[in-house]
């Protein structure tokens, strides 16, 4: 699979079409907000970009529920799965993944496990109003979020509570993350 990522009116679909077209593939959106039909305008939902030379590209996960429907990264994952079968199924070799959610990118090349758990409308209502230290606590001490705050060891994370300079252009700007000590 052929990856496209980027910010919105950054050239990706088009780049995508023309890629699509020398290859003989099909493009796959990975955008929160084009999944929904009827959310044409400020969502960068160009359709008609996907002609090119008199050639319209198939593409896949765009006008997929009603607006208004409540829809997220489990259910898109889910049809990124059943679209992207279909598209090997007819021999594509490489569908190319085009979007600027990063969440719905990372959650297929990466792999992500997603259970399909029903909603606990007790258990949310006995959580409600608690803090966060009173959540965390009731966790065990092997769940991840525990395991960073109790670890003698350097993690990644307290790596990150340091202080560092990033560079974006000309200008840098300074990341800090809060400790992760008790």
């Amino acid at each position: 699979m052929i990856t496209l990522l980027g910010p919105t009116a950054s050239g990706k679909t088009a780049l995508a079409v023309r890629l699509a077209h020398r290859l003989g593939s099909e493009i796959l959106s990975a955008d929160s907000r084009q999944v929904y039909r009827g959310m044409d305008v400020g969502t960068g939902k160009d359709l008609s970009e996907y002609t090119y030379e008199g050639t319209t590209i198939p593409y896949h996960l765009i006008d997929i529920v009603p607006a208004g429907t409540k829809y997220n990264l489990f259910a898109w994952q889910h049809a990124f799965h059943e679209a992207y079968a279909a598209i090997r199924e007819r021999g594509i070799q490489h569908p190319i993944l085009c979007g600027g959610t990063g969440l719905y990118a990372e959650a297929v090349l990466r792999g992500y496990h997603l259970p399909d758990v029903a909603p606990n409308p007790a258990l949310r209502e006995s959580l409600q109003g608690l803090s966060l230290a009173s959540l965390v606590s009731v966790l065990p001490p092997t769940a991840p979020c525990t395991m960073i705050r109790t670890s003698t060891r350097p993690s990644a994370l307290s790596v990150l509570s340091r202080s560092r300079t990033i560079s974006s252009g000309s200008a840098s700007q300074e990341l800090t993350t809060p400790s992760t000590s008790p």
